[in-house]
């Protein structure tokens, strides 16, 4: 054999005694399971206590619950949907865009100290169903333009006749619709959505607005395409349209109450936008970045719940009656639903949740329970661990 063949047979054998030793596993405690363990003898003392202390725990947890949300101040009135009261007749609506105007009056019980929060309260409402929650694409609310062929996801609310909608899906396209204006007070509706879920929105790609000097004159293609000159003047495409900006508070730093805006959406003839879908809601100049739309995409768990609307920044005092002129729109009649308007204090664990207490208190009264029954016929029929003489002799044998 010559030495070039010796060479190459030695690191041949080389080469598979190293693919040998590399399929071996690695000598350690957490690759050959061997971690240190801890597993309770469970003797009827351990048991007892072990009851005892996760009662007294769960107890002491419900009552600071109970209490705590029994220091928070809640007023609430049914305006809408099943079994609401005569009065708010003015509030009913049996069909789709109905804008019925009614008035909606709080009786404060106790004096409510700044901030206090507006919510709106809907129950039947299904938000946790698989259909509703997965129809949405999370690409189109990013920004990006999507065709109608990449809106699977959206189904089965993808186009509005010819025009595909931006955003589409049922979650968008069936958004809380009333509005509610406070005469009394001033009610913010801006920084009610949480800072994450901001991040997930963005308006489509290409948007551009541009806020118009006094000289220039749009009353006259209000939401309509604009002069082209016009457009281009301000640096905005061609088919830009007009807009007068209104009093939203979350339109804070685009424009003021009053002033001329130029808008552009990039296809405008092919996609129906979220403000076109809601024009008394939503200013085109934020679009998607609407905090009441942000505080809606983010679905609830359960059919009963309420939703931020807005913050009162003054402190509202004992037998105070807040007056809100609200725009009725949503039809909750339509899923045998009903809508509440209620004001609230913030507590340390949040809003009013005796539900929560009551049910730590009935865990611990279970846990307690049980450890005293145990206590009981331990001491009634004591059972000594480890005494051979007290097994079965039948099992012995």
């Amino acid at each position: 054999m010559e030495l070039s063949d010796m060479a190459t047979s030695s690191e041949r054998g080389s080469s598979i005694r190293r693919r040998q030793r590399t399929k071996r596993p690695v000598d350690s405690a957490f690759r050959q399971q061997k971690l240190s363990a801890f597993q309770p003898i469970l003797t009827p003392r351990v048991i007892i206590l072990t009851l005892g202390v996760i009662g007294c725990a769960c107890v002491l947890t419900g009552s600071m619950v109970v209490v705590l949300s029994q220091k928070v101040v809640q007023a609430k009135v049914q305006y809408d949907g099943v079994d609401t009261a005569s009065r708010y007749e003015a509030c009913k609506v049996d069909g789709f865009d109905q804008f019925r105007r009614c008035e909606v009056r709080l009786k404060v019980p106790r004096k409510m100290r700044s901030p206090v929060d507006v919510y709106y309260e809907l129950s039947n409402v299904r938000q946790n169903h698989r259909r509703y929650s997965t129809s949405i694409n999370f690409y189109q609310l990013m920004g990006d333009q999507k065709d109608r062929n990449e809106l699977s996801s959206c189904a089965p609310l993808k186009v509005n006749e010819s025009r595909t909608l931006n955003p589409c899906g049922l979650i968008a396209n069936s958004m809380f619709s009333d509005k509610f204006d406070l005469t009394s007070h001033t009610m913010k509706e801006r920084g009610i959505a949480l800072w994450s879920d901001k991040k997930k929105l963005d308006q489509p790609d290409d948007f551009d607005y541009a806020v118009v000097d006094d000289d220039d004159d749009v009353s006259g293609c209000v939401f309509e395409p604009c002069d082209d000159a016009l457009c281009s003047k301000y640096g905005l495409p061609a088919t830009c349209f007009g807009y007068e900006c209104q009093d939203y508070e979350f339109e804070n730093g685009k424009c003021d109450t009053g002033d001329a805006a130029l808008f552009y959406y990039p296809e405008p003839y092919d996609y129906q936008y979220l403000w076109q879908t809601y024009p008394y809601l939503v200013s085109p100049l934020v679009g998607v970045k609407n905090e009441h739309f942000i505080v809606w995409m983010r679905t609830a768990a359960l059919p009963h719940f309420r939703k931020i609307y807005g913050r009162i920044t003054h402190t509202l005092h004992e037998h105070e009656v807040l007056t809100f002129n609200v725009t009725a729109n949503f039809w909750a009649r339509k899923f045998d639903g009903r809508k509440w308007l209620v004001v609230s204090t913030q507590g340390p664990i949040g809003g009013k949740n005796i539900v929560l207490g009551v049910g730590y208190l009935i865990l611990g009264a279970v846990c307690l329970s049980l450890s005293l029954a145990f206590l009981a016929l331990q001491h009634t029929q004591p059972r000594r661990v480890g005494d051979v003489s007290q097994a079965i002799t039948t099992l012995r044998a």
